[in-house]
């Protein structure tokens, strides 16, 4: 391993709003070897100088809070050197504790991006919708910048205006021909489809990415009667953002089970943590075991059934929020969960019929051995990542008890 000392982190402010867009690309773009003359790839990036580690980083907003921002910082630890190896440095989300700062090569994100695009059919424009310092917002520019794709953002991007239908409609319009693909969480997508114009907006797009959390059979079945193109997506910050679409690996990409939770290996894997870097392995089968329970079926599809890191303890009962909300889902039950020292709860946008509660309640408490206690909310928290905040949401329902 090799460390230069003048490879510090550059802390990229990413502005709120469609700005940040432009900021990353005029960051991304010096990575992507461009020597007249020059056709051998691997001679290009030898020529190139050398190019500092960058780590995008949101600026204080209504939804980034200074301590929030302060959190990710540190963790990049912008005054010591990085790995020569090291070119992109993307921090987790930090909801549930102290954010990690992970390091990644451009062969990485170059690999992930070239894998996705054969895999949808080709190269194309994408539609930016998700916070770009998080893995699956910042994939959306890094995608096009290696492809040489065009990258448009909503007006929304970041929480500069609320996300809805009107802001996603007019980001798609700008996008005449080509291929267009684009990123979402269920929620967004939840939202785009009570739309006409979201539902004929999403479906211009060639492939609608959705993942960063589970993803309701519902929303999707809907989603794919409307002719929506949707495609499930799995992966973390710690594999170039997703890496397993529809069930199936990437290129290159091999998932298998260890103790019944996921592992990823192959050149998408990140370097390492930053603070850990006497552990860095440089090669391209790095492998990375992630907190989710999955199997792999008999055709090579990757199902994953819950977490390992959302169990809580409840009345001395070990529970898996992920399993409440995968058998709520089989009930056709949308809801998010979460606990409190004393209770699970159940939030969802409408109430329940009586037999619809009934069965909810008797379900769960056979297979898990806990009641719920189901409650209506009008909105979820989230967090900077654009995913259900758990813990702010147990709390809310608590404090209202």
């Amino acid at each position: 391993m090799t460390i230069s000392t003048e490879r510090a982190p550059w802390v990229l402010d990413l502005p709120v709003g469609p700005t940040a867009v432009a900021v990353l690309r005029g960051a991304l773009e010096p990575y992507v070897p461009r020597a007249a003359g020059v056709d051998d790839a691997a001679a290009q990036i030898r020529a190139r100088a050398p190019i500092t580690p960058i780590a995008p980083i949101p600026v204080v907003s209504a939804r980034i809070s200074d301590e929030y921002r302060t959190r990710l910082i540190a963790a990049v630890r912008p005054d010591i050197a990085c790995p020569d190896a090291c070119d992109v440095i993307l921090t987790t989300s930090g909801s549930t504790g102290e954010p990690k700062a992970v390091m990644h090569t451009w062969s990485a994100i170059e690999h992930s991006t070239h894998s996705l695009h054969e895999r949808l059919g080709g190269a194309g424009a994408w539609v930016c919708a998700l916070p770009l310092h998080t893995s699956a917002g910042f994939m959306t520019v890094a995608r096009s910048v290696v492809a040489g794709t065009q990258a448009i953002a909503v007006e929304s991007l970041g929480g500069a205006t609320p996300f809805n239908a009107e802001v996603f409609a007019h980001a798609v319009a700008q996008l005449e021909s080509g291929p267009i693909y684009t990123s979402l969480v269920p929620e967004m997508a939840q939202r785009l489809l009570g739309d006409a114009s979201g539902i004929d907006a999403l479906r211009r797009c060639d492939a609608v990415l959705i993942g960063g959390q589970a993803i309701p059979e519902p929303l999707v079945l809907a989603l794919r009667s409307a002719g929506v193109n949707v495609v499930l997506s799995y992966g973390m910050t710690e594999t170039c953002g997703g890496c397993v679409y529809n069930g199936q690996p990437l290129a290159d990409v091999n998932v298998s089970i260890s103790h019944r939770r996921v592992e990823i290996c192959g050149p998408v894997v990140m370097l390492g943590y930053r603070g850990s870097e006497g552990v860095i392995d440089t090669t391209t089968q790095r492998c990375f075991l992630t907190s989710d329970v999955g199997h792999v079926t008999a055709d090579g599809r990757l199902v994953i059934e819950g977490r390992t890191d959302d169990v809580v303890i409840v009345h001395g009962v070990n529970v898996s929020l992920s399993a409440v909300e995968a058998i709520l889902r089989d009930l056709g039950i949308n809801a998010i969960a979460c606990a409190s020292d004393t209770t699970i709860y159940a939030a969802t946008a409408s109430g329940l019929s009586p037999d619809e509660h009934q069965a909810a309640i008797a379900r769960v408490s056979t297979e898990l051995a806990v009641r719920i206690d189901f409650r209506v909310v009008s909105e979820v928290p989230m967090t900077a990542a654009g995913k259900p905040d758990r813990i702010a949401l147990a709390t809310l329902l608590a404090s209202n008890s």
